[in-house]
């Protein structure tokens, strides 16, 4: 399809890396032939699968840091970002009202252990919708920021495998490499949501 569409094809990735790594490494032409990569995956203030890396990332490293320097332009959707892209409970019962199938299950998908979810991420606010919030930035990014800074990942550690780093907030600045989605403004997030599900 790269070859085919050079220069127009875009990746969003919601899952590890390592088909992308792959393919880098058996295709060397591959970084001028794809336009951006969005990835979800990612976290620096803390982990979700050890206190210092999402899971994402954390399953392969290796494939991640392959991707983060193959000089295909990407957009990095961390945890710090996606827990602001939380929804509700009374949001949830706004959707299931729609009534169609598609609606309610969406309500009942993400009410099913809502209470627990809802205290571990969000500050208590609600479900995080991790890959939603990375797919609605490569559909339109007008309501996210975003800042072009060094991202890069630990590969080795006991304690910092899969950790992602950047520069952004750091007075000691790197190569920049990648985005970092920093931002979303979760009401607009929100109604695009429930825009998408009143169509079904």
């Amino acid at each position: 399809m790269a070859k085919e569409n050079p220069g127009t094809l875009e990746i969003i990735a919601v899952g590890p890396l390592t088909n992308i790594a792959v393919a880098l490494a058996k295709y060397p032409e591959l970084p001028g032939l794809i336009s951006r990569i969005v990835i979800m995956g990612g976290a620096f203030l803390a982990g979700n699968t050890t206190a210092a890396a999402e899971f994402n990332i954390y399953v392969d490293p290796e494939a991640a840091r392959r991707v983060f320097t193959s000089g295909i332009p990407f957009y990095l959707c961390p945890l710090d970002l996606t827990h602001q892209g939380y929804i509700t409970e009374e949001e949830l019962g706004e959707i299931g009202c729609f009534g169609s199938p598609e609606a309610k299950f969406f309500r009942e998908i993400l009410m099913f252990g809502y209470y627990d979810i809802a205290a571990a991420y969000a500050g208590g606010k609600g479900v995080p919708l991790h890959d939603p919030v990375a797919l609605l930035f490569a559909a339109n990014e007008s309501y996210f920021t975003y800042e072009e800074c060094f991202i890069g990942v630990e590969t080795r550690g006991l304690l910092t495998r899969g950790r992602t780093v950047t520069d952004c907030y750091s007075d000691k600045q790197l190569d920049k490499v990648g985005f970092l989605v920093q931002t979303v403004d979760r009401k607009t997030f929100i109604r695009h949501i429930k825009d998408l599900m009143s169509r079904y």
